[in-house]
C-alpha cells in the first residue's frame, strides 16, 4: 500500500526542505547511504528524499530539545 504525502502544513516549508536535502545527501555520507538504502528498497526518488527530510527533521528536533551541538561523527 502506498501512502501519499499529506498536503497539510506549509507548502513553502515543504518545498524548502526538499531543496535543502539534496545538497545534504550529496555531501553527507550518512544521508547519502540512507538515500541509497531507500532507493535499493524500491522507493522512488521523491519518496527517498522524503525519508531523508524526515531523518533531518528528527536530528534537528533531538538537538534542539536536548540542547546539543551537531557532531557529524555521531550520525549513523
Amino acid at each position: 500500500d502506498k501512502t501519499a504525502i499529506t498536503k497539510k502544513g506549509s507548502k513553502y516549508l515543504r518545498t524548502t526542505l526538499y531543496r535543502v536535502i539534496i545538497p545534504v545527501i550529496r555531501h553527507n555520507p550518512a544521508f547519502n547511504n540512507y538515500y541509497h538504502l531507500k532507493r535499493n528498497q524500491g522507493k522512488g526518488h521523491l519518496c527517498a528524499l522524503g525519508h531523508c527530510v524526515r531523518k533531518l527533521l528528527r536530528i534537528i528536533y533531538h538537538l534542539e530539545t536536548n540542547n546539543l551541538s551537531f557532531d557529524i561523527n555521531s550520525l549513523k
